[in-house]
């Protein structure tokens, strides 16, 4: 599906794989399997073999409800009484993210970064249910053995983490959701990628555009004018779908993998802003 900073500049490449299995996927009578098999381009390295994780970040697993075991990073905060729950795009594992989690964290907020399963240690094989299960799971950590409630719980999704984060926001009224990159659906990708007719058998995979309109919770959503992988004017459709409160992010000239550097403040302080102007919210 798509990619963000773990793997730059391969998104497009990658659509191009994934659509090019689906006419397999047809002849054959087995494109959910293709698609997902496609979509997912985990690594399972682990950049901290024979290294100290850097001070205040902890090692955690969760156990999902059909059994898998995902690796986390846990990064408390005493002081602050709100969580982020980050999801990741589709390449990589949760360690290449490890400075974006630092970083929220220095806005007032405990994180956890969730690596899905099949990614980095955790076990499994990637599939779209299976990453919804994931996002349910961490929901569940942080809610009922941290005992953070709802609406002091935050989920950013990234690129393919976008679904996940949607999806977990239509079924409970978070604090707020993030979304950066986001896309609209798999079957668009596939249309927009040039893949005419073959589109349709993407069905409705990885489908934000059918959910967002029942998000319970406020919204924020961030894309770069330049982004080639998931353009542009999938996060205002989204955006402009969505049930308010909602606020909208023009990163102008960001592409897809090149935005929430730790210097990037034109992504950093809307995000701390809308955490504050949404928490403010829930307690007026």
């Amino acid at each position: 599906m798509t990619t963000d900073k773990a793997a730059p500049g391969k998104g497009g490449k990658r659509w191009r794989t994934l659509l090019a299995g689906l006419l397999l996927a047809v002849l054959l009578g087995s494109y959910p399997w293709v698609i997902n098999r496609c979509a997912f381009y985990p690594e399972r390295d682990n950049p901290w073999t024979g290294q100290r994780l850097p001070a205040g970040v902890q090692e955690v697993y969760l156990t999902t409800a059909d059994g898998q075991r995902l690796h986390c990073y846990w990064l408390p905060q005493p002081a602050a009484e709100r969580v982020v729950i980050y999801f990741h795009g589709n390449a990589g594992h949760i360690g290449h993210r490890l400075p974006e989690l630092q970083h929220l964290t220095t806005m007032g907020c405990n994180v956890l970064g969730v690596s899905y399963r099949g990614y980095g240690l955790s076990s499994g094989r990637p599939t779209e249910a299976g990453i919804y299960a994931d996002g349910q799971a961490a929901l569940a950590h942080v809610t009922e053995q941290l005992h953070f409630p709802l609406d002091r719980v935050f989920v950013l999704g990234r690129s393919i983490g976008s679904t996940v984060a949607v999806a977990l926001g239509q079924s409970h009224a978070l604090g707020g959701v993030i979304l950066v990159t986001p896309l609209t659906s798999g079957k668009e990708m596939a249309r927009i990628h040039g893949f005419g007719l073959l589109s349709a058998f993407a069905g409705s995979r990885f489908d934000n555009t059918s959910k967002i309109g029942r998000l319970q919770a406020p919204l924020l959503v961030l894309h770069g004018t330049e982004d080639t992988i998931t353009p542009y004017f999938m996060g205002r459709r989204i955006y402009e779908q969505a049930p308010s409160p909602k606020r909208f992010v023009t990163l102008e000239g960001g592409g897809h993998n090149d935005i929430g550097r730790p210097d990037d403040d034109a992504y950093w302080t809307p995000i701390a802003d809308f955490m504050d102007w949404a928490q403010g919210r829930k307690t007026h």
